[in-house]
C-alpha cells in the first residue's frame, strides 16, 4: 500500500479511536438528580470530555511522531530533513485538525495538509 493510503487510514483510525473513547465517556452512569447542582455537574463533564479528546487530537503524535493510526499503518512525522521533529512542531501539525474536513480533503487529494505546511512536517514510511 502506498504512503498516501497508510496515511488516510491512519486518520480514519484516529478519528475512531477518539469516537469510540467519547462513546465510552457517555455509557459512564450518572446517577445525578436533576436539580441546579446535578445539571452543573452534567455540564463540567460535557467539557471535561470534549477537552480529553481535544488534548487527544493535538498531542496524539507525541510519542515517536506516531499516533495509533501511524503505528499500525507504519508511518511516521517527520519534518523537512527526514528527523524527528520537535515537540512544538507536532503540537502546530496537530492544532489544525479543528478545521479536518478541510484536512481530510486534502489528504484525499494527496496534497500536505495544512498543520505539515504550518509545521513544516511531512508523513513518511518505514
Amino acid at each position: 500500500m502506498n504512503t498516501l493510503g497508510r496515511r488516510i487510514l491512519a486518520f480514519l483510525i484516529d478519528e475512531l479511536l477518539v469516537m469510540l473513547f467519547m462513546m465510552l465517556l457517555s455509557l459512564v452512569p450518572l446517577n445525578i438528580n436533576a436539580d441546579t447542582l446535578g445539571a452543573v455537574w452534567l455540564d463540567l463533564l460535557y467539557y471535561l470530555a470534549l477537552l480529553s479528546c481535544m488534548f487527544i487530537l493535538i498531542f496524539k503524535d507525541i510519542i515517536g511522531g506516531q499516533s495509533i493510526g501511524k503505528r499500525i499503518m507504519k508511518i511516521k512525522v517527520v519534518d523537512l530533513y527526514d528527523n524527528k521533529p520537535n515537540i512544538f512542531r507536532l503540537i502546530l501539525r496537530n492544532i489544525t485538525i479543528f478545521v479536518w474536513p478541510v484536512e481530510f480533503l486534502l489528504l484525499l487529494l494527496g496534497k500536505r495538509k495544512i498543520g505539515d505546511i504550518l509545521a513544516k512536517t511531512e508523513i513518511t514510511a518505514y
